[in-house]
């Protein structure tokens, strides 16, 4: 919410979706109204039970193109947001599919840390690229993100609007 500066009505795609803190990300925009969440994984089955936690759309990046899917659920305009955790092997899809203005959320790498960036499409989007981690924050920024958490989160966590399942393979 705080980096990636989502707000109701935009879009956002979510990687590798059905993974804790991405579960998290598709339950927080849901609650505040993006439209359309979208999740990408390489499973459609995955897929297929994401549905109940707000998604509205599902890529199975295994079978077709994250940038064709994402086009076609935003009408061709992009999606605002991208929460991402794959890193290099999903970043030039990230580039690709995302709106003018849109933020990329980069929340881990478990895919490749580095990728090759095409700095024209940077400068024409006018995008933004947004590395977080708790690891290099002080004491004093940990305090002011739990706050926030709990001020932005806690009423939906006790409306049961939010909840971590666990979804197996």
């Amino acid at each position: 919410m705080t980096n990636g500066q989502l707000h109701e009505g935009e879009s956002i795609r979510v990687n590798g979706a059905s993974a804790g803190v991405a579960m998290a990300a598709i339950q927080i925009a849901s609650a505040l109204g993006a439209k359309p969440v979208i999740a990408m994984s390489r499973s459609a089955a995955k897929l297929d039970r994401l549905s109940q936690f707000g998604v509205d759309a599902g890529i199975d990046s295994s079978r077709e193109s994250q940038v064709d899917a994402v086009m076609a659920a935003t009408g061709k305009r992009g999606v605002d947001l991208i929460i991402d955790t794959v890193g290099g092997p999903a970043f030039e899809a990230n580039m690709d599919s995302r709106a003018v203005k849109g933020r990329l959320v980069n929340i881990a790498r478990v895919g490749s840390t580095t990728a090759q960036i095409d700095l024209e499409k940077l400068w024409l989007k006018r995008l933004k690229l947004i590395g977080v981690t708790f690891r290099t924050r002080t004491e004093q920024e940990r305090l002011e993100c739990i706050q926030a958490c709990a001020r932005d989160l806690l009423p939906a966590l006790e409306a049961g609007r939010l909840r971590l399942p666990i979804i197996a393979a």
